[in-house]
């Protein structure tokens, strides 16, 4: 599957669909593909919108908050990590490549309702990715109070890439295991951490009042 939009729209449930951890659309609001999470294991797959395997995902066991990606065929092809610190202001995550070098690094601001994608010097920009409605997906940004209110409780984010020539799927799941591993440490909602716009996910619903490390 060709991933040529450079907007995509993140989305937990919003009604309940068996074992669908997260939906994803391109700016238009067009399925681009699911999370699907197995009935046992931790293994989590990519579907496209014709259920053909994208790649897929698995926490691994490890000191830190580590979550491996795998192609289709089964291949590692990176790995997400969580490398601040509990006295960090910012939380701070780490793409690995299957050698464990960093690729790129995600910093979230104070509330963790933003984040900034950047290679692993700092210097080059790949994607942001924020809260946002599914009604003003598509939309260049600024929200009103009751656009950041909607937000907030239609459990939603975008993603905006950058980068051409970044692989966009490994981006985009980047994005979505962020998510993970701050639900997780939060210890409530679907699969070991809440849903956004809960108790759980970015920023305790991406720049909620949870506070994160």
């Amino acid at each position: 599957m060709d991933f040529t939009a450079d907007e995509y729209v993140i989305q937990r449930p919003t009604n309940f669909k068996f074992n669908v951890m997260f939906q994803v659309f391109d700016g238009k609001g067009t399925p681009a593909f699911v999370a699907k999470r197995h009935i046992l294991g931790t293994r989590t797959d990519l579907l496209d919108p014709n259920g053909n395997l994208l790649g897929y995902f698995q926490q691994k066991f490890a000191l830190k908050p580590t979550y491996e990606m795998h192609d289709a065929s089964g291949s590692v092809i990176g790995k997400a990590v969580k490398t601040s610190h509990i006295v960090s202001l910012n939380s701070k995550y780490a793409l690995e490549d299957p050698s464990g070098k960093p690729v790129a690094l995600a910093v979230g601001d104070a509330f963790s309702y933003n984040y900034s994608v950047k290679d692993s010097k700092g210097e080059k920009d790949l994607a942001t990715i924020s809260k946002v409605s599914p009604f003003n997906a598509a939309s260049s940004g600024n929200m009103s109070f009751f656009g950041e209110l909607a937000a907030a409780m239609m459990n939603a984010y975008k993603i905006t890439l950058i980068d051409k020539e970044f692989d966009k799927l490994q981006l985009i799941e980047f994005a979505m295991l962020i998510d993970l591993i701050i639900a997780q440490n939060s210890g409530t909602g679907i699969n070991m951490g809440g849903g956004i716009g809960s108790t759980g996910g970015m920023g305790g619903g991406f720049g909620g009042t949870s506070i994160r490390i």
